[in-house]
């Protein structure tokens, strides 16, 4: 159950926002996961982030650049080969990722809300387009 501190703001005890983080952190591999395999491969994390970036950048995004940007990412940081990998490596990435930006669990929360937000909505997108686990490329633009 939730305790009010001095300023009545919802309190949680650690392990309740260890779950949030936790469910987060799932969310965000279950939306890249495109292919629902259980595994994230190279090219989900490049698909996924192509379309973030479409969203932000509209038809300015340098597709290539971002494709160059999370492939070197995937292979420096989750699997130097390429191949596809399970929730646990990733976690541990993001969990890394987070806490060399900021390590107060509440604002690692509200980044992680984020980062889902926009990957939901990316999903959405690429399922209004008909995608799927499809590769985008400049003729979808």
């Amino acid at each position: 159950k939730a305790l009010l501190d001095s300023a009545d703001e919802c309190i949680l005890p650690p392990f309740f926002k260890d779950l949030r983080l936790e469910d987060l952190l799932c969310q965000l591999f279950s939306l890249h996961d495109l292919d629902g395999n259980g595994l994230l491969e190279e090219s989900e994390l490049i698909q996924l982030n192509i379309t973030v970036a479409l969203l932000h950048k509209g038809e300015d995004v340098d597709l290539l650049e971002v494709e160059d940007t999370y492939r070197t990412l995937f292979r420096e940081k989750l699997d130097p080969d390429g191949n596809p990998i399970k929730y646990s490596r990733f976690r541990s990435y993001v969990l890394q990722l987070l806490d060399g930006i900021d390590e107060d669990p509440r604002a690692q929360e509200m980044m992680m809300e984020q980062f889902v937000a926009e990957a939901r909505l990316a999903r959405e997108v690429r399922g209004k387009m008909g995608l799927g686990t499809d590769l985008l490329d400049r003729d979808d633009l």
